[in-house]
C-alpha cells in the first residue's frame, strides 16, 4: 500500500518533506457545561458525551481570542504498513496567535483517517477558519 490521500492532494501542496492539508468542515467545539457538570475527568467514554461537546458542519467557524476547537481535514489519509509521518501546525497561523496542533504529531503506520486538529487562539483577535480553504497543517 503507498501513502494517498482522499480526495487526492494536488502538486501545488506538496514540498519536498511535506503536504498542506486542507481544513475540513467538521468543527467540535465544548459546550457551556450545565450547573451540574463541575469537572470532567479523562475517559474514553468523554467523547460520546453530548453533554459537553457540540459539533458542527460548517463552512467556516469564527475561533474567538482565548477559545479552543477541534477540527478535522479535509483529506482522508491513508498511511502503509511500514510508515509513519508528523503533522505540525503552519507558522503562519502561529503567528496569528493560533496553535494548530498542540499534541500528539506522530501519524501511526496503518492509520487511515481524517486528521484532529487541537486549535486555540491564543491572540487578540477572532480568527476566521475556513473550509476547503485553509491549509492549517
Amino acid at each position: 500500500m503507498l501513502l494517498f490521500f482522499t480526495p487526492p492532494v494536488d502538486s501545488g501542496r506538496v514540498d519536498q518533506v511535506s503536504v498542506d492539508l486542507l481544513l475540513g468542515r467538521r468543527f467540535t467545539r465544548f459546550k457551556q457545561p450545565p450547573g451540574w457538570v463541575t469537572s470532567i475527568r479523562s475517559d474514553p467514554s468523554i467523547w460520546a458525551s453530548s453533554d459537553i461537546w457540540d459539533h458542527q458542519e460548517i463552512d467556516a467557524y469564527i475561533l474567538q481570542p482565548g477559545k479552543f476547537v477541534l477540527a478535522q481535514t479535509l483529506e482522508t489519509v491513508c498511511l502503509p504498513n511500514d510508515l509513519a509521518r508528523l503533522i505540525e501546525g503552519r507558522s503562519s497561523y502561529a503567528r496569528l496567535g493560533i496553535g494548530i496542533h498542540l499534541t500528539a504529531p506522530k501519524i501511526d503506520p496503518g492509520f487511515s483517517g481524517t486528521i484532529t486538529l487541537e486549535i486555540l487562539n491564543h491572540g487578540s483577535f477572532p480568527v476566521e477558519l475556513r473550509a476547503g480553504v485553509d491549509k492549517p497543517a
